[in-house]
């Protein structure tokens, strides 16, 4: 950069950075700033840390220095300033990053301090899946760089930042193979970007917001003469003494402005030197004053970029900054570009489109090419050729007949191209011949052959002619082939005047007027707007023929060749003096048949002149007029009458000189004329009671006619008489009619007081007219409004005496109890009564009462009655309001009166500390009550009140409870069934009980001491069925399973030994004897357990007898025992079932049974034959009921 002055011009200064001062991304620690001799040596260099302090500044020489600033957002702006004020600007003459000369300059320039930045290189298909590593790279910001993009098989390299399926773009894109280091930030469509920079002159802020997904935004600025602490140095010319302000954050968001800070209005704004020092003055001693930055466009076609350095092409001109009609507050900034704004009265900021986008290569998945090729066979050109491709298998989105593709549509992202479709080339002018591309897109089926397809068109051709509508006429069609020249007219005109001036009167030929038109017709290439020769296809449309060599030319049709012979009319009192030009005169006619007439001959016009003859008589003048007048009831007139005037005047008739024969009529100089009304005036004191009518619009008026000038002398001429009346009084009279004596001057009486007028109505006086105050009465009206403002109306007064009035408030629900009243309220009798009811009634409001009528409405007055107290009542009602379960305010309400919680509880008890724990289900009921909000009482079956319900969500049956397993207990019920909800709880106990056991005895019933004694197993209201005896060596059991009847009473198994004995012959039964009746069976003791002793040999028993299969047969079956009906004469104790005849043991009873018979013969045997036999049973079966109770217990 260069700067100049008398101490400064040609001074060249430039600023480097150093990869050696990079410590990660970022700025580097410090730069470089250097100034160099006139032989371009290095005279000075300055290294500056980029973490310097705002406010300090660096010297450069006695002409520059650096300031450094703390921006808004944390950062720093490197500035360099001059120290001499010469009006000079510092200009940029190249710069590495953009490598370009700029005209433009500044008194004071920005350093720039590039970051080092990484550029990541992204490859992804277009789904977004990654298909290598990432590629970073570093550079300085704004330096080039190349990317690294693979061959992977199957696909191809595509600019696809904004990929859309269908764009189709053969080459790898530009931006794909080099570009510039940016900042990237993922920015999106309605992000905002708010920034700041300090300038020269004080501080501007800015706001981008992104209106779509290409990163264009839309710009706005404020800028302020303030500047921040340490923004600025102190020994700058233009921040010599400066206050520093407490400005906004950088994201202070200027358009709602929460802060409030001034923000002057352009079209209010004063734009002068002057005014304009003074907003600098008060930004320099700190005040905070924002000015909006105005745009010259706002369109972004219209603005230019700012490469071609000249800012006047953008800026608004000095005095349209206040014009709203030309310059705007915001302008639409596409992405990475800029342009310039203005502020006061010529000061210009930079506006640049903040967002930038990090860098991205994705891949697409191409696999097939196809070509669509548009000729034009007229030229035989390829007017242009789209590639597409497309994956296997799928349909090309491409269509030359759809509107996607029209209107030059841009295909490809990084190298521009332009498309056209079928409806493009016809609406240029091509008619279509042939198109062979499918209907429903090329169809992709083979990666190694390129599919092409041809479209052919022919240029058409429009035929012109005169009435062709602009809109069909081509584009470039030749001046000589357009409609307006396509028509030639030639004219013929014969004009005839009298001489002495006087308009002709004689009857015009009809064929004083000739036209001859010639139509052409021209063939308009449509493409190229040219002459053609033409000719129609197949489908009648017209085409350029290409085989017609000869040159085109228009052909010219004429309507006809001559003009016809003229006759001159007659003219009485006139005569044919000459017809000129004489080229046409034949006598006193015109003759143009001679002359042949072409498209380019001239018009013709031919004059025939009269000459008169005559002389004017009876020439009248009539005056007409309009008198109105404004007079009382004796004529007087009470104010200037107005009056209007009109002279009808004949034009006088024409006669023959010579033979006084009338040639032609006068004409008056008007058939009628139509006088105005007038307005009817307001006059104070009077009223209008005659001679007025009311317009259209309501308005009095007098007057107005319509005369004639034939009409007789007292209709032209014509007087209109308005009659006023004085207006009535006001009169004051007492109760008996009396006049009021003057309160002031008893010896007279108030004076009447007359009706005001209506001052926009003359025939009526002020409506509701005040009545007069007069000290010490009453009126008994306020105002008056007389039906007739001619006549007086009394009013009548009475002497004023304090009356009194109340106010009551009632609680009708209470018996009308009076709640409170207001003092006495006292005035005077018509008097407005001073009070208000509002607070009162609020008050009540508040405490649940409701309105139900205002008694003091309508602003009472004190009544005339005398001693009268006045009672006004202001009534309420309770108000009720619903209360249920979910009411945040219960207004002191029971919850239990909307809420019932209620509950089944199961309780288990009996199975000591293996009881279970209670099974508890709950339920709630709810409903809602009316509640009277004064008292807080619930009012039963109020209109809020409803039954109770189950509430939404809780269980309206409980669940079935199945009683839980307790391992050596049982218990009374299997489960607690399903239960509907009531509205009381329910409880219901489950009881266990321990379960028996197997007591092994000896055949005397003893229990066999120091053996096992199993319980039996649990299910859970009963015992397991055939649970298997244990086994005892040396003893075998009478049966090899039990299923007691009773699960919680023990069963005494008998055990024999197994020694085998010889059993005695039993001999011939004897006589039965009749047993004694057994006592009741007892309860078995339980055996103390003894030493074990060596088991003795048993007794010998005699054998019983095997049983008969009848016996067996008639056993009970275990499958049903236990379900069958006991007999009337069982006993209903319990009883074990045993797999052998009936054992007695101490715990079977015997009573109300049938005595043992023997089988088959009936007889009845002895206890000792039934033991004997029982004992021989055993012996016999021993095998097999071991084998069985093995079998069974494996079995379980």
């Amino acid at each position: 950069m260069t700067g100049g002055s008398k101490n400064g011009v040609g001074n060249r200064y430039a600023y480097s950075v150093s990869e050696a001062d990079v410590n990660g991304t970022g700025l580097p620690t410090k730069f470089y700033f250097m100034k160099f001799n006139s032989d371009n040596t290095v005279a000075t260099t300055i290294t500056i840390p980029t973490d310097v302090n705002g406010g300090t500044s660096y010297k450069v020489d006695d002409y520059a220095e650096i300031v450094v600033a703390n921006t808004s957002t944390g950062g720093k702006q490197f500035t360099l300033q001059k120290l001499v004020d010469d009006g000079n600007w510092f200009t940029p003459v190249y710069s590495t990053f953009d490598d370009q000369v700029d005209k433009g300059g500044s008194v004071s320039q920005i350093i720039a301090i590039p970051e080092w930045v990484a550029e990541t290189t992204t490859y992804r298909d277009e789904s977004g899946k990654k298909l290598r590593d990432d590629y970073v790279q570093y550079g300085w910001q704004g330096s080039s760089y190349t990317t690294r993009p693979v061959d992977k098989e199957g696909y191809d390299v595509r600019a696809t930042p904004n990929y859309v399926a269908g764009d189709y773009d053969l080459d790898i894109p530009t931006s794909q193979k080099n570009g510039t280091l940016v900042v990237g930030t993922p920015y999106h469509k309605g992000d905002v970007i708010r920034g700041t920079r300090v300038t020269t002159r004080g501080t501007s802020y800015s706001q981008s917001t992104i209106i779509d997904d290409k990163g264009t935004v839309e710009y706005r600025a404020w800028f302020t003469y303030a500047k921040a602490a340490g923004a600025y140095s102190p020994d700058s010319k233009l921040d010599r003494g400066r206050v520093a302000a407490d400005l906004p954050p950088a994201d202070y968001d200027f358009v709602t402005n929460p802060n409030h800070y001034t923000i002057l209005d352009p079209t209010q704004m004063t734009l002068n030197q002057v005014d304009e020092g003074n907003r600098e003055k008060a930004g320099l001693a700190g005040q905070i004053v924002f000015q909006e930055v105005r745009f010259l466009y706002t369109n972004p076609a219209e603005h230019n970029a700012t490469g071609n350095g000249n800012a006047n092409n953008n800026v608004p001109k000095d005095g349209d900054y206040s014009n709203s009609q030309k310059t705007y507050n915001y302008t639409i900034l596409p992405y990475e570009t800029s342009t310039w704004g203005k502020y006061d009265t010529g000061r210009t900021l930079t506006a640049s489109n903040p967002v930038t986008f990090p860098s991205l290569v994705n891949y697409v998945y191409w696999t097939q090419r196809a070509t669509i090729t548009y000729i034009d066979d007229t030229t035989g050109q390829i007017l242009h050729v789209d590639d597409i491709n497309g994956r296997i298998g799928t349909n090309s989105l491409y269509r030359p007949t759809s509107k996607e593709f029209s209107g030059n549509s841009e295909i490809g992202q990084d190298k521009p191209r332009r498309t056209k479709t079928i409806g493009d080339y016809e609406k240029e002018g091509y008619v279509l011949v042939s198109n062979n591309y499918p209907a429903d897109g090329a169809k992709f089926t083979d990666d190694n052959q390129v599919q092409n397809f041809e479209i052919h068109f022919a240029q058409g051709v429009q035929p012109v002619t005169p009435d062709t509508p602009t809109p069909d006429v081509p584009k470039n069609t030749p001046e000589n082939a357009r409609p307006n020249a396509l028509k030639k007219e030639v004219t013929l005109t014969v004009n005839y005047v009298n001489a002495d001036g006087t308009e002709f009167t004689g009857k015009i030929p009809a064929n004083a007027k000739q036209t001859i038109t010639f139509n052409g017709l021209a063939y308009v290439n449509k493409v190229t707007g040219e002459l053609v020769n033409a000719k129609q296809d197949a489908n009648g449309q017209w085409i350029v023929d290409k085989d017609n060599t000869a040159t085109p030319t228009i052909t010219w049709t004429p309507g006809d060749s001559w003009f016809k012979y003229v006759n001159s009319p007659e003219e009485t009192g006139y005569y044919v003096d000459h017809v000129s030009p004489d080229d046409y005169e034949d006598g006193i006619n015109v003759d143009p048949e001679p002359y042949k007439i072409t498209k380019d001959s001239a018009n013709i016009e031919v004059t025939v002149t009269y000459l008169p003859y005559t002389k004017v008589e009876n020439k009248q003048s009539l005056n007409a007029s309009q008198t109105v007048k404004y007079v009382d009831e004796e004529g007087n007139e009470l104010i200037l009458a107005k009056s209007q005037a009109f002279k009808f005047t004949y034009s006088g008739d024409t006669y023959n000189r010579d033979t006084n024969v009338l040639i032609s009529k006068g004409l008056w100089n008007a058939t009628s004329h139509d006088f105005d009304a007038e307005d009817v005036p307001v006059i104070d004191g009077y009223v209008a009671v005659k001679g007025y009518t009311r317009d259209d619009n309501g308005k009095v008026v007098a007057g107005g006619f319509t005369t004639t000038a034939d009409a007789v002398e007292a209709k032209r001429n014509r007087t209109f008489v308005v009659i006023y009346k004085k207006v009535g009084s006001i009169v004051p009279q007492d109760p008996s009619g009396n006049p009021i004596p003057n309160p002031t001057n008893p010896s007279e009486n108030v004076p009447n007081v007359p009706y005001t007028n209506d001052p926009t109505d003359p025939t009526k006086v002020t409506p509701d007219e005040p009545v007069p105050s007069i000290d010490g009465y009453t009126p008994n009206v306020n105002t008056v409004t007389p039906p007739d403002p001619t006549k007086d109306t009394p009013v009548i007064y009475t002497k004023n005496q304090e009356e009194k009035a109340k106010v009551q408030y009632i609680d009708l629900d209470d018996n009308n109890k009076i709640l409170s009243e207001s003092d006495t309220l006292t005035g005077k009798a018509g008097e407005t009564i001073n009070y208000s009811t509002a607070d009162e009634i609020a008050k009540y409001e508040k405490l649940g009462y409701v309105l139900v009528n205002d008694g003091f409405s309508g602003n009472p007055v004190f009544d005339n009655i005398d001693g009268n107290e006045q009672v006004f009542q202001v009534t309420f009602r309770h108000g009720r309001i619903p209360v249920g379960p979910d009411t945040p305010d219960k207004h002191g309400v029971d919850p239990n009166e909307v809420t019932k919680n209620v509950k089944e509880t199961v309780h288990y008890v009996g199975a000591g500390d293996k009881t279970p724990a209670d099974n508890v289900q709950t339920s709630k009921w709810t409903r809602t009550v009316t509640v009277d909000v004064v008292t807080g009482n619930v009012i039963a079956d109020g209109q809020y009140t409803t039954d109770w319900s189950i509430a939404k969500g809780e269980k309206s049956v409980y669940d079935q409870v199945d009683t839980p397993i307790v391992e050596g207990y049982h218990a009374d019920k299997r489960q607690v069934n399903a239960t509907a909800v009531t509205q009381n709880d329910i409880e219901v106990t489950v009881t266990y009980t321990p379960n028996g056991k197997i007591i092994a005895v000896d055949p005397e019933g003893n229990p066999i001491p120091n053996v096992p004694t199993p319980q039996y197993p649990t299910d859970p209201t009963k015992v397991t069925p055939d649970e298997p005896v244990p086994e005892i060596p040396g003893y075998t059991p009478s049966v090899p399973s039990v299923t007691p009847t009773d699960p919680g009473k023990d069963t005494p198994v008998p055990y024999t030994p197994s020694t085998p004995v010889t059993p005695e012959i039993p001999g011939q039964p004897t006589t039965p004897v009749n047993p004694t009746s057994p006592d009741q069976p007892t309860t078995p003791e339980t055996p103390t357990p003894q030493q074990p002793v060596t088991p003795q040999p048993p007794t010998p028993q005699p054998t019983a007898p095997t049983p008969t299969p009848t016996e067996q047969t008639n056993k009970p079956r275990r499958s049903s025992d236990s379900n069958r009906p006991k007999s009337q004469n069982e006993n209903v104790t319990p009883r074990p079932t045993v797999n052998s005849r009936r054992v007695p043991t101490a715990s079977t009873s015997v009573s109300n049974e049938k005595k043992d018979t023997l089988p088959q013969t009936g007889e009845k045997n002895s206890s000792i034959l039934s033991t004997l036999g029982l004992a021989l049973l055993n012996v016999v079966s021993l095998g097999l009921f071991a084998v069985v109770s093995k079998k069974r217990r494996k079995k379980n």
